[in-house]
C-alpha cells in the first residue's frame, strides 16, 4: 500500500474496475484492463497474483512495468520512464514480490524495511509548469513542494508533496498529479489516512530539479540530489482536484 497504491493515479481512470473509460476498454479488451480491483489495495494484489502480468522470475521484465515504459504495445502511451517515481515504485514492488514468492523472506520479520520510510498518498491534485525553458526538453523534473509553518515563520523541512514526469516536446510544458507524503504516524499522515488526502490553502515553496544527463534513466536507484536543483518558486493555491483544476505556474517564475 506504500509502493505501487500512492501511485495508482498514473493508470486508474483506464484500469480502475467500474470507471466508465475501464468500462469501454473491458468491453473491448477484457476483464485483464481492470486490474486495480475497485475493493481497494488487498484485492488489487489478490487479482496481480493470479495475472501474467507479474513475472517473477525475472521481475524487472513484468508486463506491470514494460507496458508502461512503452516497451511493449500499451494503449495508453508511456506512463514511466526509467528511474521515475512511478518506476521505482513499481520496480521495488515486483522484487519485493519476487523474492516472498521464491521464499527469499523467510518471515515477516525477514521483509525489508526502510528507517524514516515516509507515508504516501496519490491524489488528483495536479500542478502544471507552463512554458518551460528548451534546456528542460524531454528530461525528467521532479518538483518538491514545501508548507509554510506560520508558527515557526518558516518552509518546513520536509516536502509535503512531491511528483516527476518528463518535460514535453523540447520545453514546453510539465504538468502531472502530486503524490503527499507525512512521516508515518504522524498528525498529517493520520488524517490523510483516515479521510481523503488534501493539501490546505497556503504558501508553498516549489522546488524543480531537472535530470539533465540522464542519471536516473542509468542507475533507477539513484535520486535527485543537489546537481540536479533548477531553482524554486512560491506558490500561493488551494490545491483543487482535478486534471482541469489544476494549479498553473509559469517556469519563468523559477529561479535558483
Amino acid at each position: 500500500t506504500n509502493t505501487i497504491w500512492p501511485i495508482r493515479f498514473r493508470c486508474m481512470s483506464c484500469h480502475t474496475e467500474g470507471t466508465p473509460q475501464s468500462k469501454k476498454l473491458v468491453d473491448e479488451h477484457g476483464d485483464r484492463v481492470a486490474w486495480f480491483r475497485s475493493a481497494g489495495p488487498e484485492a488489487t494484489l489478490e487479482y496481480l497474483r493470479k495475472s501474467r502480468l507479474i513475472d517473477t522470475d525475472n521481475p524487472e521484465k513484468s508486463l506491470l512495468l514494460r507496458k508502461p515504459l512503452g516497451e511493449v504495445k500499451h494503449g495508453g502511451g508511456i506512463k514511466f520512464v526509467k528511474g521515475d517515481q512511478g518506476y521505482k515504485a513499481m520496480r521495488s514492488f515486483l522484487e519485493d514480490y519476487a523474492r516472498i514468492v521464491k521464499t527469499r523472506y523467510t518471515d515477516a520479520k525477514a521483509l525489508p524495511t526502510k528507517e524514516g520510510e515516509l507515508a504516501r498518498f496519490g491524489t488528483d491534485i495536479w500542478l502544471k509548469l507552463a512554458n518551460t525553458p528548451p534546456a528542460w526538453g524531454d528530461k525528467l523534473l521532479q518538483v518538491s513542494i514545501y508548507a509554510w509553518d506560520e508558527k515557526s515563520k518558516a518552509w518546513e523541512t520536509e516536502p509535503i508533496a512531491t511528483s516527476d514526469r518528463v518535460v514535453w516536446g523540447k520545453g514546453k510544458q510539465w504538468q502531472h498529479n502530486l503524490t503527499l507524503q507525512a512521516a508515518k504516524g504522524s498528525q498529517r499522515a493520520t488524517l490523510w489516512e483516515k479521510g481523503r488526502p488534501s493539501i490546505p490553502l497556503g504558501r508553498y515553496q516549489v522546488k524543480v530539479y531537472v535530470d539533465a544527463d540522464g542519471k536516473l534513466s542509468k542507475d533507477w536507484k539513484a535520486s535527485m540530489s543537489d546537481d540536479n536543483y533548477a531553482g524554486q518558486v512560491e506558490v500561493t493555491s488551494v490545491w483543487s482536484e482535478g486534471y482541469g483544476r489544476m494549479t498553473i505556474v509559469e517556469a519563468d517564475r523559477v529561479r535558483k
